[in-house]
């Protein structure tokens, strides 16, 4: 169902349309072995940029999208082996059943494959609201998150090592034109609190060849909890990966 108006005026039915029928469709798909394309709408915004919106623009839909926007969102967050008994049941991963296997390519890299401890975005506890995308890449696993740098969104992450020790401190990101020059970043480690301000906006690295940059070395023990804090008011967006830390020999 492809007109607006109606669509607002029908909304169960137009959910069973888009909602239902491409569900439906990639059933069939995968029982005939089919590939299956699926163009969706553009009305998960609202309509009143003044310019092209970016890969990871914040959706802000209106009207009957707006309502549906959370069971979307939800939808994209579960497991490919999620499964349910029926149209209204709850979703579930089954017992034994495992997540298909993140990508792997020139666009992802995979945490196992990084050294020490690895903290995906995942992991970190946010405050505000934060989008979820893949669009920039490489990035870490999945995703990752990103919000405004206006003093109202922060991210934490709780480091715990497992041996005491000194540590290099890395940060994720994928530099964009969206994105904040003054990140704040506050780490805590056994000596205190260090401060490190990042122009997202840049390269991680100067010759382009880590999506990371480190932060320094730290000191943590393994009896306490240090932390990561990333903020920032200078506009722009914030960008939360991955953070890694690497034992220093």
């Amino acid at each position: 169902m492809d007109a607006a108006q109606e669509s607002e005026a029908n909304a169960e039915l137009a959910y069973a349309i888009n909602a239902h029928g491409p569900k439906n469709l990639a059933r069939w798909a995968q029982a005939a072995d089919a590939k299956l394309i699926h163009i969706s709408t553009d009305f998960v915004f609202d309509g009143t940029a003044t310019s092209p919106y970016p890969i990871d623009a914040q959706p802000n839909p209106r009207g009957v999208y707006e309502n549906y926007l959370p069971q979307l969102i939800d939808r994209m967050k579960q497991p490919g082996v999620a499964r349910r008994d029926s149209l209204e049941g709850k979703l579930y991963v089954p017992e034994g059943a495992k997540p298909p296997p993140l990508p792997d390519g020139p666009g992802f890299i995979a945490s196992r494959k990084l050294e020490g401890l690895v903290l995906d975005d995942a992991k970190a506890v946010f405050k505000g609201t934060w989008g979820t995308s893949h669009g920039l890449q490489p990035h870490v696993d999945d995703g990752y998150r990103y919000a405004a740098a206006d003093g109202k969104h922060s991210a934490e992450f709780k480091i715990r090592v497992r041996k005491s020790g000194r540590y290099e401190l890395r940060y994720y990101w994928v530099p964009h034109e969206n994105r904040t020059r003054k990140a704040e970043i506050r780490v805590t480690d056994s000596r205190g609190t260090t401060t490190v301000t990042i122009n997202l906006t840049e390269s991680p690295s100067p010759d382009g060849k880590n999506a990371y940059r480190s932060l320094g070395t730290f000191n943590f023990i393994d009896v306490l909890d240090g932390k990561l804090h990333i903020s920032g008011t200078a506009g722009g967006n914030l960008h939360v990966d991955c953070v890694q830390l690497v034992p220093v020999k």
